[in-house]
């Protein structure tokens, strides 16, 4: 199983060699470092292809989630809200009540999807490649952000529809 390997290797056609090596060794498959450079390229940027869209899907599904989340949680308050309306609360009040409630959901979902979500992901990542694939340590910031902004933004239209409540009609109704 040995090959005859003679000449400065500077000179040597790699293509060539490499097809001589699979003529003398019928089940053998020569790989040279060009080649092995070539389909690393190619499953980098398969990843970097797959990668932007998963990352939009799961933002829009997230997003869609925490929008249901409030929404029905400021179904579930009408009483309070009206009961706070009634008692001269004001209505920024309420809206404040619902975006710090919002700020503080949007910090502990970002938190748990960074710490939860990216070793999960650095998992997956190594096992489809087959080598590690480390999360970058300074995406927390962006998590974070991005978190709270679409918390906020998903509680700002409901609070506000939950502020211009009549109090009356609600506490009538419940």
């Amino acid at each position: 199983n040995a090959i005859r390997l003679e000449g400065c290797w500077c000179g040597v056609d790699v293509p060539k060699l490499a097809s001589q090596v699979e003529d003398l060794l019928p089940d053998a498959k020569a790989m040279t470092v060009a080649g092995m450079i070539k389909a690393q390229k190619g499953s980098v940027a398969t990843a970097k292809r797959y990668s932007t869209v998963t990352l939009a899907v799961g933002v829009v599904l997230i997003a869609g989630i925490v929008i249901v989340l409030i929404a029905s949680q400021v179904r579930r308050q009408m009483r309070e809200i009206g009961f706070l309306l009634a008692t001269g609360a004001s209505p920024w009040f309420i809206v404040a009540i619902f975006i710090t409630k919002a700020a503080i959901v949007g910090i502990i979902g970002g938190l748990a999807g960074y710490y939860l979500g990216f070793p999960l992901t650095e998992e997956v990542a190594s096992r489809l490649i087959g080598l590690p694939l480390p999360a970058s340590t300074d995406l927390l910031g962006m998590t974070l952000v991005l978190s709270v902004t679409i918390s906020l933004l998903s509680a700002f239209l409901p609070a506000v529809r939950a502020a211009r409540l009549d109090p009356t009609a609600v506490l009538r109704e419940i």
